[in-house]
């Protein structure tokens, strides 16, 4: 995350994806007291940035080009850029993620990645603005 100050409202957290992995995940979030936002495509998930201002964009790679055009008109637009961006992906070196990398995504989760899994990744993104969020049963602070 790129702000130094606690923010006064709860986290948003955009996951884009378009299979049954994205209601899960946002439950996850929701219950540690982030607003998750969902999106199935690209288009809609930009439209969604540019309404809710995540702190978090969390691609699915699988989604193939049209992900990394979303990744790069995030990191490249004024309203979106300030979000962390990262992805889920089958395997990390495939062209796609590096590819992804080099657009300003930095944090890889696999794509079988489990809901309490993910949602500590994006703490862990969050940490410094967001100190009192809650963490999964079982996770470390």
């Amino acid at each position: 995350m790129n702000t130094q100050a606690v923010r006064s409202r709860p986290p948003v957290v955009l996951i884009v994806g378009d299979d049954d992995d994205a209601p899960m995940f946002a439950i996850a979030l929701h219950l540690m007291g982030v607003l998750p936002v969902v999106a199935a495509t690209a288009d809609e998930a930009f439209a969604r940035a540019c309404e809710h201002h995540p702190d978090v964009v969390v691609a699915d790679l699988s989604l193939g080009t049209p992900s990394l055009d979303l990744l790069r008109r995030l990191h490249d637009d004024v309203r979106t850029r300030a979000a962390t961006l990262m992805a889920l992906t089958v395997e990390s070196g495939t062209a796609v993620a590096r590819q992804a990398h080099a657009i300003g995504c930095n944090r890889f989760l696999p794509k079988a990645c489990p809901p309490d899994a993910l949602a500590c990744q994006i703490l862990d993104a969050l940490s410094d603005g967001y100190p009192r969020l809650a963490r999964p049963a079982g996770r470390p602070a």
